[in-house]
C-alpha cells in the first residue's frame, strides 16, 4: 500500500531517471538558455555603422547671419543653414571658430534634435550649457557621434541621447554633465510604449 508521498517520490525518481538517461540535466538546461557573449557581437555591429559621405557643399552658418561673439542669438541663422542643406540634398553645415549662442535647433526643446535621419554624422563640436539634452537623435539609423565635447551641468544636462535609434556609435568624445553622459532611450512613458521603436542593433 503506497502512500501519496511515496508515489510522488517514486514518480520523481522515475522522471529523474528519464532525464539522466537522455543526458539532460538542470545544468544542461541552464547552459542552453545562456545568452551569447554580447561583446563578441561588437565587431559585427561596428561593421554595420559607416560614417556617411556628403556632397561637397558647405553651408557656413555665418553666411546666414550667425555671429560667433558669445552674445548674439543665432538660432534662426543656424536653423536656416540646416534647412537649406537638407532642402538641396545634403552637404556640411559648418560652425566656424567662435562662440555661437543658440536656442534649440530645428525648433525642439532639446539643444539639437535629429528626427528620422539616416547616415548621420555629428562631429568636431564643443557644446555648452543646453537648456535640456544636447544632441538627441530620434528614429535614426546609422548614426555616428565623433569627437564631440559636451559641457552640460544643469539638472537635465544629458550628453548624447540615442532615442529609438538603430546602429549608433559614440566615439572619441568627452562629457562633463550633471546627468547622464550617453543614454539609450526608446521613447518616453505612454508615448514611447505606443510607438514601440526600441534603440537597438537590428
Amino acid at each position: 500500500m503506497h502512500s501519496r508521498r511515496n508515489v510522488l517520490r517514486g514518480a520523481g525518481l522515475v522522471a529523474g531517471g528519464m532525464l539522466a538517461g537522455t543526458g539532460f540535466s538542470a545544468a544542461t538546461a541552464a547552459a542552453e538558455v545562456k545568452p551569447p557573449d554580447q561583446w563578441r557581437l561588437v565587431p559585427h555591429i561596428l561593421g554595420r555603422i559607416r560614417p556617411p559621405t556628403f556632397p561637397n557643399r558647405v553651408f557656413d552658418i555665418t553666411a546666414y547671419g550667425a555671429v560667433g561673439d558669445g552674445r548674439t542669438k543665432n538660432t534662426n541663422s543656424i536653423n536656416n543653414a540646416i534647412e537649406e542643406c537638407s532642402r538641396t540634398g545634403g552637404g556640411r553645415v559648418l560652425v566656424p571658430e567662435g562662440t555661437f549662442l543658440t536656442g534649440g535647433l530645428r525648433m525642439r526643446p532639446t539643444m539639437i534634435q535629429f528626427i528620422d535621419c539616416q547616415n548621420l554624422l555629428f562631429q568636431d563640436v564643443f557644446l555648452r550649457d543646453p537648456a535640456m539634452w544636447t544632441p538627441h537623435p530620434v528614429f535614426c539609423t546609422n548614426a555616428t557621434v565623433r569627437n564631440v565635447h559636451i559641457y552640460s551641468t544643469n539638472s537635465q544636462g544629458d550628453g548624447v541621447d540615442l532615442d529609438s535609434t538603430s546602429y549608433a556609435h559614440v566615439i572619441n568624445s568627452r562629457f562633463n554633465t550633471n546627468d547622464d553622459c550617453v543614454v539609450l532611450k526608446s521613447g518616453r512613458d505612454a508615448d514611447g510604449r505606443r510607438i514601440g521603436i526600441p534603440t537597438s542593433t537590428s
